[in-house]
């Protein structure tokens, strides 16, 4: 439907079907039902002209590759009892410079904001338990990169995320320094980091994942 401006559902419609609005490319706005508990894979993808969205206070999960390729989306307003982001869900939103994530996140995965080349910032919850990989790869644009203090799971330390529980950078940014305490860092730690021309290993490092430092 490239014509497609404009949507507004009813609230009677308790859930949408995967990929259910992929390359509605004129879509510039759609107000969703507050009876859905789940974004479902791929329903907004390559939905390049969307802007803003508002998730349903009741939605807990939005499933991969949801809102990917939504060129203009630059506001995301998320449910409080939103659960988990899972693989691409907003990978390559590249006008996305800020996000809130809410308190009640628990899971994020692979490549969740990969290629948001305009995100400047990004703080993990405190109960977030799980990191996938490459969360913020190709998030050229990324300067901070920081976990809450009362997350039992991770820490930050110079912009870079250390999961606790392995004592292993699991991810980075452009202006990441190596913590001296770890002993590892994780697959993909690296990911599409570029721009810079020297990183320091420190002595600490015992081993260094698969395609830790691709690309950069």
């Amino acid at each position: 439907c490239f014509a497609l401006s404009d949507i507004i559902m009813p609230q009677t419609i308790n859930s949408i079907g995967a990929y259910a609005f992929q390359n509605c490319k004129s879509l510039t706005r759609i107000t969703l039902p507050s009876a859905i508990s789940k974004i479902s894979k791929g329903t907004f993808i390559r939905c390049s002209s969307l802007q803003n969205i508002e998730i349903p206070s009741n939605v807990t999960t939005i499933d991969s590759l949801a809102f990917m390729n939504c060129d203009q989306l630059s506001s995301i307003s998320f449910s409080s009892k939103l659960n988990s982001i899972n693989q691409g869900a907003f990978a390559a939103c590249s006008k996305l410079k800020s996000i809130t994530l809410p308190a009640s996140l628990t899971f994020i995965g692979e490549q969740a904001f990969g290629a948001c080349t305009s995100l400047e910032a990004l703080i993990i919850p405190s109960k977030v338990q799980t990191i996938g990989l490459g969360i913020v790869g190709k998030c050229t644009s990324l300067t901070s990169l920081t976990v809450d203090s009362n997350n039992p799971y991770f820490y930050s330390k110079s912009n870079g995320i250390v999961d606790k529980r392995i004592n292993m950078l699991v991810q980075s940014c452009k202006v990441t320094e190596i913590p001296t305490e770890v002993v590892g860092i994780a697959d993909y730690g690296f990911i599409f980091v570029s721009g810079r021309e020297e990183i320091i290993i420190p002595e600490n490092v015992k081993s260094i994942g698969y395609d830790a430092f691709p690309d950069c």
